[in-house]
């Protein structure tokens, strides 16, 4: 594989990417005299690494690490309005804030209800994965990445005992029957690709990315419920390694850049199988909900999470 050569024979390897981290996914500048600590906690070598053979105890060691920050110098002016005017209303940062839950469903089973999925507030949008549990634990011979649809035939999401969608998903992934999920997907996360052919309509067809990346908004849309950003998942793809059912409970179900109100409630999911799981399955359960951080005068930091 191309990647594999890039890292053979311990050949060091540079990499460059954005914090994962719900502050860094909002555009506002941050205030000064605001303390802001960022601690980093690595993953497993056999979780970030992969090889064919189980018994080699690869390793990642980290030669150097920098943080790149952008700083922008206000004119003394708006410093000096600042100084003037202490009592002046809280700073207000949109946030995305995203919540992980991981459950686990044994083998045999057929049928899988789990309750309460995010306590208090509810989400706007939820991503829902299956994956071998040895390999959500980090092993060098499999892809912690790939989602197995598991024979899935029936997934539905229960707000307060509404079911959403009000007809369920019900695919039939041994006869490739799963075009219904793959849009879903991209309507739910606001993501295209270039070939909407396969799916029968339009010249685009929209995409996720995994579970981990963040899902974001883009004023310039192209397409209604599809904003302007590019995926690397294809229809093919998302039946053999990338099956991702997501669900936008948003009030308008629109991928825009307004926040709803927040509200509370109850979250129920309910997966049902074709057949009996050959070994235990772990779930996760990738929540987004609409939040706020606020800085006050004094540069405290208020958050109205729940």
């Amino acid at each position: 594989m191309r990647r594999t050569g890039r890292t053979a024979d311990s050949r060091m390897l540079d990499l460059l990417g954005r914090l994962h981290s719900d502050l860094f996914f909002q555009e506002k500048l941050l205030l000064n005299g605001v303390d802001l600590k960022i601690k980093l906690t690595r993953s497993k070598d056999g979780f970030c690494l992969m090889s064919g053979n189980a018994n080699q105890n690869y390793k990642v060691h980290i030669i150097s690490a920098s943080l790149f920050v952008k700083q922008v110098k206000v004119t003394a002016g708006v410093r000096l309005g600042d100084a003037e005017v202490p009592m002046t209303p809280n700073a207000k940062y949109p946030v995305e804030r995203v919540g992980r839950k991981v459950f686990s469903i044994p083998a045999g089973s057929r049928v899988s209800n789990q309750e309460n999925l995010f306590l208090e507030q509810l989400l706007k949008k939820l991503v829902i994965g299956f994956i071998d549990k040895d390999t959500f634990s980090g092993s060098y011979v499999k892809n912690p990445f790939n989602f197995t649809h598991y024979n899935i035939n029936f997934v539905a999401l229960y707000v307060d005992g509404e079911q959403v969608p009000a007809k369920p998903l019900q695919p039939d992934f041994e006869n490739g029957s799963c075009v219904r999920e793959y849009m879903q997907l991209g309507q739910a996360t606001g993501k295209y690709v270039k070939d909407w052919s396969t799916c029968g309509t339009l010249k685009t067809v929209p995409q996720v990315l995994l579970f981990f990346l963040r899902i974001q908004t883009n004023t310039a849309a192209t397409l209604k419920h599809v904003k302007d950003c590019l995926l690397l998942i294809d229809r093919g793809e998302f039946g053999q390694s990338y099956t991702l059912f997501a669900f936008d409970l948003t009030p308008d179900q629109e991928c825009a850049d307004h926040y709803s109100l927040i509200k509370t409630g109850y979250l129920r999911a309910e997966v049902r199988f074709a057949t009996a799981l050959p070994s235990t399955v772990n779930v996760i359960v990738y929540g987004v909900f609409d939040n706020v951080l606020k800085v006050n005068h004094r540069r405290n930091v208020l958050f109205d999470c729940m």
